[in-house]
């Protein structure tokens, strides 16, 4: 890997796929880091309450530009906002899908990016523990 491009492990709650073009706004921002020589991994929890198919838990796709990207889809049960004492059900699936993943990558990556604090913030461990850069976006998120 060439010194200037890193790997850049992008954790967002929603991600778009064939038939759901949501959180399009996060691919484009996923595409162009590909696309100027980053190597870009994705992972986006997915609620699996309500749907009678889950996803592919792990695929890839091609940039207009022919980089690839790799996309993980750990499927999770959410539960609302629930806060039980202080306790949030959502929350702690969402973490807990993140940290797997994370923790089974091949490689570790030299950044990672959460889209909104609050998808951040379940990363937040990890990366402290392996000294790696946490970014987040300026915005809160709705919700």
């Amino acid at each position: 890997m060439n010194k200037k491009n890193r790997r850049f492990c992008i954790i967002t709650e929603g991600y778009p796929d064939e038939g759901r073009p949501i959180y399009t706004f996060v691919k484009n921002i996923v595409d162009a880091l590909a696309d100027i020589g980053n190597e870009c991994t994705v992972i986006s929890p997915f609620s699996i309450n309500g749907y009678k198919t889950f996803h592919k838990q792990i695929e890839t796709y091609t940039t207009a530009n022919g980089n690839i990207v790799k996309v993980y889809r750990p499927n999770i049960l959410t539960f609302s906002n629930w806060n039980i004492m202080g306790f949030k059900p959502s929350c702690y699936m969402f973490e807990k899908a993140v940290n797997r993943v994370l923790n089974k990558l091949e490689h570790k990556p030299d950044v990672i990016y959460g889209h909104f604090w609050r998808n951040a913030i379940h990363a937040y461990k990890y990366a402290h523990k392996n000294n790696i850069p946490l970014i987040v976006d300026n915005t809160f998120g709705a919700g």
